[in-house]
């Protein structure tokens, strides 16, 4: 989740009153947990997740869909980048992932599971806005996502220092990472432009 762009969670606490969770309509909240083959025909149309919207604007909303889990982990790195959130997984299963903000006070969380019918990895549950307050030091923002963010920069030039990686994700995304973490980024963004690895990670 920049200075100049407004993280996702500016709007503190908007959603329900009443539960920490905004469900979809199809959702059994006394059940806890959803089947593959619950929702039927209306989970036919619902959205799609687009990796060129504006991420610093994005949202997790029910019924959202993902084309793998793959695919929605690194839209969470992306939202504890550009929200300044410490986040946690409290359920990492092929088929199920949850994840909360780690600020035990703050009850912003998104469940999402495969749903067989449409192919797709699609949240279930999503908890009110972040109320936690902006952290300069993001958990999320780990080598792999400093890599894939660094790759184009380093395409074009490959001398970049960590202390100038540090200062570039400072500047753009208003978020501190250690030194070592960079220098680690810098050599996996020298091996993914090598072609030895495959990047992962949407930008």
């Amino acid at each position: 989740m920049n200075n100049e762009e407004p993280p996702a969670h500016e709007v503190r606490g908007e959603t329900s009153q009443h539960s920490s969770y905004r469900l979809s309509e199809d959702s059994d909240h006394g059940r806890g947990n959803f089947s593959d083959e619950d929702g039927g025909e209306p989970f036919a149309n619902a959205p799609h997740y687009d990796p060129t919207c504006d991420h610093s604007q994005f949202q997790f909303v029910p019924r959202l869909k993902f084309a793998s889990v793959e695919q929605f982990k690194n839209v969470v790195v992306l939202h504890s980048v550009k929200a300044g959130a410490c986040l946690r997984w409290v359920r990492s299963e092929p088929s199920r992932r949850e994840v909360r903000c780690k600020d035990s006070r703050c009850k912003w969380r998104v469940y999402a599971s495969w749903f067989r019918k449409n192919q797709s990895f699609m949240v279930r549950k999503v908890g009110l806005n972040h109320s936690c307050a902006r952290n300069l030091r993001v958990n999320q923002a780990i080598v792999a996502w400093i890599a894939a963010y660094m790759l184009e920069r380093f395409r074009i030039n490959s001398e970049w220092a960590p202390g100038q990686i540090m200062d570039e994700v400072k500047l753009k995304h208003n978020i501190d990472v250690k030194r070592r973490t960079c220098y680690r980024a810098k050599v996996e963004a020298i091996k993914l432009l090598s072609g030895i690895l495959v990047a992962e990670y949407e930008v």
